[in-house]
């Protein structure tokens, strides 16, 4: 009955005005995001719930003027809970957590709605308790399943009781600044617009078909938001994508991803293509055959970077006369076809282009056609893989998410040049082909393939032909041809998805 009574109080107005009706019809990405900001939320609690008695209560006016003594005043390990001298106490008595204790003894259950359903940590010793937040990051299920549960009807409820108490917590007068920073973040994710790059073919043509309606539209069908995973012939697109691989995606991806509906693209490498002017801090593309321009399609969108971001800002090129000091990527879905689907690196520091470096990355899983959305000052780039990066509109800077980014080389011996410094670290596997000058897909003599902190080099040869179409047909395929050419070793683990 206490935390009934606790929750009424807490059926207010709303800060944040995030429900579990309006989260349901966010996009995952957003629904990703909202979940990511709530975990760094109870992440920066934990921190603060180890200060002292005084500063607690400093810290927790707000929620003190609000109710009783005895009612919840913390979170453990993302439960609502009491404090007790000055720790937040198991929260046994809270019915959603008795529910969830099935996890044997001397452990506890992590909160569904952050990690997922099943997931438990130890609780024997104090260390364990302090740190059972961190433990649960540490084994949540991957945040595609944690939004699929939290997405269910039948944990509205649980929900809006949990996203209402921290929304009570915040809107105190004195909320703390980690309440501040989550209050702008939600905000901007609920705010944002989506602009899906390489997409609507799906929807719009047969599976295999290579024009845009009207040859001109591919434009417009890149800005227009992919609405294939709700369209009629969405469940055979899904069932023709691939094999083994389709079972893969569907049980990763859900039902907000867009669906790959071709394997190849029909184009060739030597297929043309370009851009149609900067839209929001990025460039669409498009291919098209050269001898027939009515045959076109989306093929992704491109970030040049520019001179203001932070690691070329000021720099010069070592060249004689030499050019501007750059570097590009592009997120690659030529038609949205699954095997097409990849980054385009490429580094320049003034010098002629044989001196350039550049990368041909795939990333697996492959579980949706990638996509662009726009809010703020930023671009969410959505990655095959489902996995996200945030990159600064005006200067293409990454800021987060699952790629990284370094310094230019600016060595002027092209033979020595690192390839591009941005790199995938997502929980994936990342297939990297490096060249210069020439085809990195037909001229490189091996793939560098990590996952985690493994690396290995897998001849191009055995992933490719001699047109550089990749062979296997899925990422089933993929990887077992990924473990045959490099085999685990004693202590590692095996390429999985």
């Amino acid at each position: 009955m206490k935390w009934i009574l606790l929750f009424s109080v807490f059926f207010t107005t709303s800060v944040f005005g995030i429900s579990h009706k309006e989260f349901v019809k966010l996009s995952r990405p957003q629904r990703e995001m909202i979940v990511k900001e709530y975990r760094n939320f109870f992440a920066d609690y934990a921190k603060q719930i180890q200060l002292t008695n005084s500063e607690q209560k400093h810290f927790w006016l707000g929620i003190e003027e609000a109710y009783a003594a005895g009612e919840a005043n913390c979170f453990f390990a993302g439960w609502p809970s009491t404090i007790n001298g000055k720790k937040c106490s198991t929260p046994r008595s809270n019915p959603a957590f008795q529910r969830e204790s099935s996890c044997g003894e001397n452990k506890m259950p992590c909160q569904p709605l952050l990690f997922g359903r099943g997931i438990c940590v130890p609780n024997a010793t104090q260390p364990q308790r302090d740190s059972a937040f961190s433990n649960c990051v540490k084994e949540s299920k991957p945040l595609s399943q944690v939004v699929e549960y939290l997405s269910d009807p039948q944990v509205s409820q649980e929900a809006d009781e949990l996203f209402r108490l921290v929304d009570q917590i915040c809107s105190a007068a004195k909320a703390p600044v980690i309440c501040k920073k989550m209050i702008a973040r939600v905000d901007e994710i609920k705010a944002m617009r989506t602009v899906p790059a390489a997409t609507t073919v799906a929807a719009t043509l047969a599976p295999g078909a290579l024009t845009v309606a009207g040859g001109t539209d591919a434009l417009n069908a890149v800005r227009t938001l992919n609405t294939a995973a709700r369209c009629e012939t969405c469940e055979a697109m899904r069932a023709q994508t691939m094999d083994d691989g389709s079972r893969i995606n569907r049980s990763v991806a859900g039902d907000d991803t867009i669906p790959y509906p071709r394997i190849t693209s029909g184009f060739t490498l030597e297929s043309c293509g370009g851009g149609r002017g900067q839209v929001d801090g990025y460039t669409p593309r498009y291919v098209f055959n050269c001898q027939d321009r009515s045959q076109q399609a989306p093929s992704g969108f491109q970030i040049t970077q520019s001179p203001n971001h932070p690691m070329l800002r000021g720099l010069q090129s070592p060249y004689p006369d030499g050019g501007p000091v750059n570097r590009m990527f592009e997120m690659i879905s030529v038609n949205n076809a699954f095997n097409e689907t990849y980054m385009i690196l490429e580094e320049s520091a003034g010098g002629p282009d044989s001196h350039n470096v550049k990368s041909y990355m795939f990333m697996i899983p492959r579980v949706t056609v990638p996509s662009m959305a726009v809010f703020g000052d930023n671009l969410i780039m959505t990655l095959p893989t489902g996995e996200t990066v945030t990159i600064d509109k005006s200067t293409g800077a990454i800021r987060g998410g699952a790629l990284t980014e370094g310094p230019i080389d600016m060595s002027t011996d092209r033979f020595q040049r690192k390839p591009p410094n941005i790199n995938y670290s997502g929980t994936g596997i990342s297939i990297r082909l490096n060249h210069r000058y020439e085809h990195p897909l037909t001229s490189s003599a091996s793939a560098t393939v990590k996952q985690g902190n493994r690396s290995c080099e897998v001849p191009r040869t055995a992933l490719f032909d001699a047109e550089g179409v990749m062979k296997s047909q899925s990422d089933a395929e993929l990887v077992s041809v990924l473990n045959r050419s490099c085999p685990a070793r004693r202590g590692q683990t095996p390429f999985n998805i």
